[in-house]
């Protein structure tokens, strides 16, 4: 037990003198608080260091990728004219680059004449990394308007500030509005002005196809940029429609052969305006393009028969009907007053149809104009009306309105319903197609083909200032 109790008492002897030794007992409160501090500054120094070389790291990520900064919108600053920025295309080398903005509220404040803006150009950092020339694009009254830069040396990785000035503007100016979102910069207070940061040699900046036509034009540039992605969307309205239609069909179809197997069939019920129309996966170019009213004056409303088919239509969920890759085309008579009917679907910019649809010797707009005074003229109801239902049990006549429990049984008075709403969403769909969706397709093809004279370039010398 004392030899326990020995070896305890030197042990606790060691330990005080290594203690004493690096200052750290109870006697040495100040060195341990310099002990703790310094290791204390040490850890939070090696976080610091990690935290600014993933800094560096990140800048140097941003910088290589990034094309654009920002949130992608920005304000005039006097007009207060709401800007998107829809990004920045650059050529295989980086030698050229091409900045698109748009206005969604449109030109009514601003300047359609390219000379009637200039670009500014500085580094973020006040040093300009590169020397280029510019030239200004603006598309019509589109909204859209391109910047281009042009440095046969190739664009350096370097953030630009640059200043797109509006010199002549149709409104008075908010510069109480620009001095409360650019304090400190009078610039924009007295100009009608808008910054964007843009980095040309991002490798973020996809590749523009025009720039490979060595006498690539506003129309190739507007019509990659812009209306490309315009008709595509458009395409794709239309293409929705026309599935719509189709399952429609399909739904009706089924609707009509249970009312006949429960022995109600129907008379002049189907509107004469769907009346034949078909969808199919096959182009049938001897559908009208336009409204015909000696057509509604010869053709009188169908009658349900289900043995010869009643609608023509493509089952869209079977991929044997409806391969992948084809389109779907309607197959009718009857074009509403007003409206358009053509093969959208294998259309492109370069396609001769505005050849094909507009009168020769007359402008696109007369032929606007007098697509909307037929569409007056011939006033047609939005919604289909329906005729009568018999019943070949007991031969009684009845309309949807006076069904009941006493003349046909719930079933049946469900599939009436049923029938009745898919042929309204089939009348209500083609009339949007060719009323609206087709009209707005081939406005799209005129500003594509008539871009070249609606462009305004600016390419002189103060046309970018580099500071």
């Amino acid at each position: 037990m004392a030899d326990t109790k020995t070896k305890t008492d030197v042990a606790d002897k060691i330990k005080a003198r290594r203690i004493d030794k690096f200052k750290l007992g109870s006697h040495y409160t100040m060195e341990r608080f310099c002990a703790i501090f310094i290791a204390f500054v040490f850890v939070l120094g090696l976080i610091a260091a990690s935290a600014v070389h993933q800094k560096v790291e990140n800048s140097k990520i941003t910088l290589t990728e990034q094309a654009i900064y920002g949130d992608g919108e920005t304000v005039f600053s006097l007009t207060q004219d709401v800007v998107k920025i829809d990004g920045l295309w650059a050529n295989e080398g980086r030698t050229k680059g091409l900045i698109l903005i748009h206005l969604p509220g449109g030109m009514a404040n601003m300047s359609t004449q390219a000379s009637d803006y200039q670009i500014l150009m500085t580094g973020v950092n006040g040093k300009l990394e590169n020397q280029p020339t510019g030239t200004i694009y603006v598309f019509g009254s589109t909204g859209y308007i391109g910047l281009g830069f042009t440095d046969s040396a190739g664009f350096k990785p370097a953030a630009y500030k640059i200043i797109l000035r509006n010199l002549s503007y149709m409104s008075e100016g908010n510069q109480e509005a620009a001095a409360a979102a650019h304090e400190g910069e009078e610039s924009f207070m007295y100009r009608n002005q808008i910054q964007i940061i843009a980095n040309f040699a991002a490798t973020g900046a996809p590749v523009a196809k025009f720039y490979s036509k060595p006498d690539y034009t506003a129309t190739d540039i507007y019509n990659e940029l812009v209306q490309s992605k315009l008709i595509e969307e458009k395409v794709a309205e239309c293409d929705e429609i026309m599935m719509d239609i189709d399952t429609s069909m399909r739904k009706a179809n089924e609707y009509a052969r249970r009312l006949e197997m429960a022995g109600i069939t129907m008379e002049d019920n189907l509107p004469a305006e769907i009346y034949g129309d078909a969808i199919t996966t096959v182009e049938d170019a001897s559908s009208p393009m336009f409204f015909d009213p000696n057509y509604m004056m010869s053709m009188g409303s169908g009658f349900l028969n289900s043995m010869d088919g009643f609608f023509t239509c493509v089952d869209t969920n079977d991929s044997s009907a409806y391969p992948e890759g084809s389109h779907l085309y309607m197959t009718t008579d009857y074009v509403f007053p007003g409206g358009l009917n053509f093969e959208y679907q294998n259309l492109t910019p370069d396609s001769l149809l505005l050849e094909q649809i507009i009168p020769a010797g007359e402008t696109f707009p007369q032929f606007i104009a007098d697509l909307s005074d037929q569409q007056s003229l011939y006033t047609v109801n939005a919604n289909p009306s329906f005729g009568n239902y018999i019943d070949t049990r007991n031969g009684t006549v009845f309309s949807k309105d006076q069904q009941n429990v006493d003349l046909v049984g719930e079933n049946s008075k469900s599939d009436i319903q049923n029938y009745e709403s898919e042929i309204s969403n089939i009348y209500s769909k083609k009339r949007d197609l060719q009323l609206v969706k087709l009209r707005d397709l081939l406005k799209l093809y005129y500003d594509s083909a008539s871009m070249s004279d609606m462009t305004s370039v600016y390419t002189n010398s103060d046309a970018l200032i580099l500071y």
